[in-house]
């Protein structure tokens, strides 16, 4: 941009510059033109009135209109000392006979023509005092003057030819275009080359920029390194200063990414540590309650009692789990490695949609493997194999059905499909039930989500299961997503559809 614009700043100036100096040489010409047309005239206002040409004057009015006779003479005045070649004279006396000539390029006395004489006739007829420029036919431009015969009061059109103005005034307008050409290419390189060499800190300066950008920093111990070399921090330009403010801010932004990262690894070293003091004594809640609820039959437990027990019983069961679950996040998110075997996801997904029909009884689950295995489901033919922790795989797909069995009603029907598209299987969980609501789709898979009164709370959600789907499916270099069913199945699943998609084992 900046070489445009110089480029274009030069070129406007240069050719306002061209423009005024061909304006001003035009200017300048044509007065020496009128200057040269008075002196003509009146040199052939002092011709026609010298004692030796009275009596030419005569015989020259005498002659007929566009007359060819070869024994022609000029018109009075045009034969005149020093009038120069494409000196034009009219002449036209009280009784309209007209005599008229022109001097040509080799100084001879030349006829003009019918067309012509009627141009001038115009020109004589146009009742201006002053010169003016008139275009005569096969002859060119012409500054001429109208003026009356001194004696005879006769009307005298005197001519000079522009011609020869008209040729520099050319040659003038080729010079300076070229020069204006020259001037802009030779603008262009140099203004090119100084702004090349200039901005080559300011574009490495953008270059530490770029890298900086593309360095991932939204998890994990972040360390931004990369600086703006010393050579560029000159504090006398302003690439100096945007460097100088880019590496302060870069500063700035490692300080605050060091912050996090220390209360990050606190808060999950809290929640590991917190989670792993609970589990004893969740534990210990959990046995005394069932010791208490198994005592001897002597020990009957009042009504009210037996209900307290049983409470007691689930909470704590149900604080287990959340437990469990915080400390897997906790692993996953210290990048804690998983079991890595090859596992068969053909009886993984059989046992779990079996497992999550017992579970749930009053929903309808399906399981389609004709993509993978074809329509006879031949076991044997194709194993679809991932390399990874099938505990945690199962765990996934347990979190994904029990999701579509507890957040929608009874009689649901949940479809679970089995997908390979290119180096990836994708595992399909998909429902007809209520859907899930716009205002949830953006935090779906942040931890503690819990849906609203649409998918509400049953069966204790704690809100992290998707968080746990998403962990162990990132752990595995896949990932689970919130999908449109249609693109998976038919028209019938309108509810809420997750695609889980492994890496095909190598």
């Amino acid at each position: 941009m900046i070489v445009l614009t110089v480029v274009a700043v030069v070129f406007v100036l240069a050719g306002t510059i061209g423009c005024l100096s061909t304006w001003a040489l035009e200017a300048s010409l044509m007065d020496r033109a009128d200057i040269r047309v008075q002196a003509a005239s009146q040199r052939g206002n002092t011709r026609r009135h010298s004692e030796s040409t009275e009596k030419n004057v005569a015989q020259q009015l005498l002659q007929t209109y566009g007359s060819d006779s070869s024994d022609y003479n000029p018109p009075a005045g045009l034969d005149a000392p020093g009038q120069a070649a494409g000196t034009l004279a009219l002449l036209r006396n009280r009784q309209g006979v007209v005599a008229s000539a022109y001097i040509n390029n080799e100084g001879k006395y030349t006829y003009l023509t019918r067309d012509q004489i009627n141009t001038l006739m115009a020109a004589l007829n146009s009742g201006k005092t002053k010169p003016f420029t008139v275009y005569v036919e096969g002859l060119g431009t012409y500054r001429v003057l109208v003026t009356r015969d001194s004696v005879s009061s006769d009307a005298v059109l005197t001519g000079v030819s522009l011609a020869d103005d008209e040729a520099l005034i050319g040659r003038q307008m080729i010079i300076e275009v070229l020069l204006v050409g020259s001037g802009v290419v030779l603008a262009a390189v140099v203004c090119f080359g100084l702004v090349s060499r200039f901005l080559q800190p300011l574009r490495r300066v953008a270059a530490t920029a770029r890298q900086v950008a593309t360095q991932p920093m939204d998890s994990g111990e972040v360390q931004i390194e990369r600086r703006v070399s010393l050579a560029d921090l000159c504090s006398s330009t302003e690439v100096g200063e945007v460097g100088t403010a880019l590496n302060t801010l870069l500063d700035h932004v490692n300080d605050a990414l060091e912050v996090r990262q220390r209360s990050e690894t606190q808060v999950r070293q809290f929640v590991a540590d917190a989670s792993h003091e609970l589990r004893t004594p969740l534990a210990a809640i959990r046995g005394y309650t069932e010791l208490v609820r198994s005592g001897r039959e002597g020990d009957q437990l009042s009504e009210i009692s037996q209900q307290a027990m049983d409470r007691i019983a689930s909470e704590s069961l149900r604080m287990s789990e959340l437990v469990n679950d915080l400390l897997l996040l906790a692993r996953l998110d210290a990048g804690r490695e998983l079991e890595d075997e090859l596992v068969d996801l053909a009886p993984v997904l059989i046992e779990s949609v079996a497992d999550a029909q017992i579970a749930g009884p009053d929903h309808t689950f399906e399981l389609d493997l004709s993509a993978v295995f074809g329509a006879d489901e031949d076991l044997d033919e194709q194993l679809p194999l991932v390399r990874g922790d099938e505990q945690r795989l199962r765990q996934v797909l347990a979190n994904l059905l029990a999701n579509a069995r507890l957040h929608t009603p009874a009689g649901t029907h949940v479809w679970v499909k089995l997908l390979q598209e290119g180096d990836e299987y994708r595992i399909v969980v998909a429902d007809n039930g209520p859907g899930i609501s716009p205002q949830l789709r953006g935090k779906l898979f942040e931890r503690f989500t819990r849906a609203d009164a649409s998918r509400n709370r049953q069966g204790g959600s704690t809100g992290l299961g998707l968080a746990i789907c998403a962990a162990i499916a990132q752990a595995h270099g896949g990932s689970v997503q919130l999908a449109d069913s249609a693109s998976y199945l038919d028209d019938a699943a309108q509810g809420a559809c997750f695609v889980l998609s492994l890496p095909v084992a190598s």
